[in-house]
């Protein structure tokens, strides 16, 4: 389930003296990347607002441009390694995935959140995607899905354009 808007408040107010962790948090929501690409996203990879996700099959970048509040959080970090703005450029990306998790769980239970998992925020992602119209093949794409099916089945409820056609045909085909 995507976090409701008075969960991510209470989480970011939790992190809010934790710039790396409120950074992260932010990115996360604002991009739909796993806790492995968020952890070890490097600068590099953002140019002016957009950050590549990803590259397409077809050899197009997957860019989402980013609000200014999460430029304006990310900007400044960096890991010890500077073109990383929270993984140290060494070890493995499972275990900078596993640092910042382990973070992020702590901001979690000082927010008092139950049930919190990063995921959730990449849940959070696409359901304000699909709420605000993006269509399940956009989604795929940003998330990096390899099938719309698997991207459907995980986002499907929240899809209003989906909803609005299943209403259509009921309306057409039951009461007429």
């Amino acid at each position: 389930m995507p976090f409701t808007v008075q969960e991510m408040r209470a989480l970011l107010r939790a992190a809010e003296s934790k710039r790396k962790r409120r950074g992260l948090l932010l990115l996360m929501r604002y991009s739909g990347l796993a806790i492995s690409s968020a952890a070890t996203l490097a600068g590099a990879k953002l140019d002016g607002t957009g950050l590549t996700l990803r590259w397409h099959k077809s050899g197009r970048p997957v860019t989402v441009d980013l609000p200014e509040v999460v430029l304006r959080a990310i900007q400044p970090l960096r890991g010890s390694d500077p073109r990383y703005f929270w993984w140290t450029g060494r070890g493995l990306v499972n275990t900078a995935a596993k640092y910042w998790r382990q973070r992020l769980n702590r901001v979690a239970r000082q927010a008092g959140i139950e049930g919190f998992r990063t995921y959730r925020l990449r849940d959070t992602f696409a359901v304000s995607m699909l709420a605000g119209g993006a269509k399940l093949q956009d989604l795929k794409e940003l998330l990096g899905h390899s099938s719309v099916r698997t991207t459907e089945k995980y986002n499907a409820p929240w899809d209003r354009s989906r909803r609005k056609r299943h209403r259509r045909v009921v309306r057409d085909y039951i009461y007429t």
